[in-house]
């Protein structure tokens, strides 16, 4: 009996809590308008820069030379491609942040150098990309 007075009570107070919860696990609506952008933006990205350029450079004659199986360093196809890719952010982000994209720019790199899967590098290309906007 008294339970159910204090839940009456309280009614208000325990809904506006609940909807503030369940409000902070969705996203920003001007973040949550961006997904679009943010899946056209990986795939156009990982097609562009691993499809096409990637996949170019690792068979011209310069980029095969002294290739070997260490995976942990990057082809030299990877690297040109990663310092593409971060020049190519410098028209949307600042130069600081448009460099910062090599890091991870060279991870998908290796992901394509490894898999030659434009699906893995579009996938990761959006969860790296949906971390950085909602983290």
């Amino acid at each position: 009996m008294i339970a159910s007075t204090c839940i009456e009570k309280y009614r208000f107070t325990f809904t506006a809590f609940l909807l503030t919860s369940v409000a902070l696990l969705l996203p920003d609506p001007a973040t949550a308008a961006n997904l679009p952008r943010l899946l056209i933006g990986a795939c156009a990205e990982e097609i562009i820069f691993r499809g096409l350029l990637q996949d170019f450079l690792s068979k011209t004659s310069f980029c095969n030379q002294g290739t070997s199986q260490n995976y942990f360093l990057p082809s030299r196809a990877n690297v040109i491609t990663s310092l593409l890719f971060a020049a190519f952010h410098l028209f949307s982000h600042s130069p600081l942040w448009a460099m910062a994209t090599f890091f991870p720019s060279l991870l998908l790199g290796a992901v394509w150098d490894r898999h030659q899967s434009l699906a893995i590098c579009i996938a990761l290309h959006l969860s790296y990309n949906l971390g950085y906007y909602y983290l």
